[in-house]
């Protein structure tokens, strides 16, 4: 007989050497949630293959380890919902089957209970969507769908934010598929270092091409979203490709987008502005603004275009013509939070104070619900101008500054620039 070291190491490895010389029993266990288990006891603790009842009625049929679900397992949910597959520490993780109650299925890869990686949804209409899922359900714990259905409910749209034609390094697609991303002059393309990287992906790549059009059917047709904010659309077209300018390229690009979303909302963002008009019916007009006021000494040595409050407050205000003619411009966010931000009072109401004189998008990046009164009431007062305020003049000098008129009352923003 040939002794094989390897997979007798690997036998060793899997075979939980704790229970070595000790007897596995059959009996009962009662978890602290209440969960009533029968099988395999090692040290008083589920440990091998059981069942466990739950109070509301769900019942967990596979392999245990330490008390815990882990290994393959079966759980049937009360509702009719079922999960087949890989479990680790009572989560589900690995390669698994869900079998939803509306007789959709997804077969795929898992993270700690929400689906993560490579999956297949296979729907019960005989669509099948096949590509990278994720979803952070710590953030969202209920579906997609669920949350846009309570956002329609309170009266409002829904919105979620893509970024269509780049791809991050750490993910599924660029490990598996480096054939989708863009080249230029024979080297793939690297659009910057945000997260751990992103690239380009290839617009006429075919593959390319059908996994976009399944990723917009899952957010318009599947979740229901109403419009998307299409970020970092420049990667498209960041050179002449192919005989083709960059602008007829981006051109090229923004029309495939608009055959995808077809009478949804559009928010461009990270696009030359000329391809946005006619496309998109919001665009954003400057760069990000920063939680201080010019970004970092060192980001301006590294970065050609880079996020700033002050540049960004300058360039919408250059570009405010374009407002409601164009498209709705965006000038980006406003705070009026206290935590997490190095701007001083004075510049956060500038900023706050230009975006509701301009007329456009009026968004802040706050979470409203820890507002002071003080904050709820200041931003009443700004939504009232958002609404009401009208520009009486503009006076170009060593500053600018904008008259403007509310409620018969006349008064002023002097803008650093």
């Amino acid at each position: 007989m040939i002794f094989n070291s390897k997979i007798f190491l690997i036998l060793l490895l899997c075979f939980p050497l704790s229970l070595a010389g000790q007897q596995i029993k059959i009996g009962n266990y009662t978890f602290p949630d209440g969960g009533e288990y029968q099988g395999e006891l090692f040290k008083g603790k589920p440990y091998g293959q059981g069942t466990t009842t739950f109070p509301n009625g769900d019942v967990h049929t596979g392999q245990y380890v330490k008390g815990k679900r882990q290994g393959q397992g079966t759980y049937l949910f009360s509702d009719g919902e079922k999960y087949e597959g890989e479990w680790f520490q009572n989560q589900q993780h690995g390669l698994g089957t869900f079998y939803f109650a509306n007789n959709n299925k997804y077969v795929g890869l898992w993270f700690r209970d929400y689906q993560q990686g490579q999956g297949t949804m296979y729907y019960f209409n005989g669509d099948v969507y096949v590509g990278e899922w994720e979803q952070d359900k710590k953030k969202f714990p209920s579906s997609m769908k669920e949350i846009v259905d309570e956002i329609h409910k309170s009266g409002y749209l829904s919105g979620l934010w893509l970024a269509p034609f780049v791809v991050e390094e750490k993910s599924r697609i660029f490990k598996e598929h480096k054939d989708w991303l863009l080249e230029i002059d024979g080297e793939k393309f690297k659009c910057g270092c945000n997260w751990s990287g992103f690239w380009a992906l290839d617009i006429d790549n075919v593959e390319v091409q059908e996994y976009l059009k399944r990723v917009f059917k899952t957010v318009y047709e599947d979740w229901g979203f109403d419009l998307v904010k299409l970020d970092f659309l420049y990667a498209a077209a960041p050179k002449a490709k192919n005989n083709e300018t960059r602008s007829q390229r981006m051109n090229r690009a923004m029309d495939f987008l608009l055959s995808l979303s077809k009478d949804k909302l559009i928010l461009g963002c990270g696009v030359p502005l000329a391809s946005a008009f006619g496309r998109t019916q919001y665009c954003r007009v400057s760069c990000d603004v920063t939680l201080d006021w010019d970004d970092k000494i060192w980001m301006k040595l590294i970065h050609s275009e880079r996020p700033s409050t002050k540049r960004a407050l300058e360039t919408s205000f250059e570009r405010r013509m374009l407002n409601m003619g164009a498209f709705i411009t965006d000038p980006d966010v406003f705070f009026l939070r206290r935590d997490n931000i190095h701007l001083s009072e004075k510049k956060k109401m500038t900023l706050a104070l230009f975006d509701a004189l301009n007329k456009g998008l009026f968004l802040t990046s706050d979470n409203p619900s820890l507002y002071t009164e003080r904050e709820i009431e200041e931003y009443r007062r700004l939504r009232h101008i958002w609404e009401k305020g009208k520009i009486t003049n503009i006076e170009r000098g060593k500053k600018t500054i904008i008259h403007y008129c509310v409620d018969d009352k006349n008064e002023s923003l002097v803008l650093p620039f």
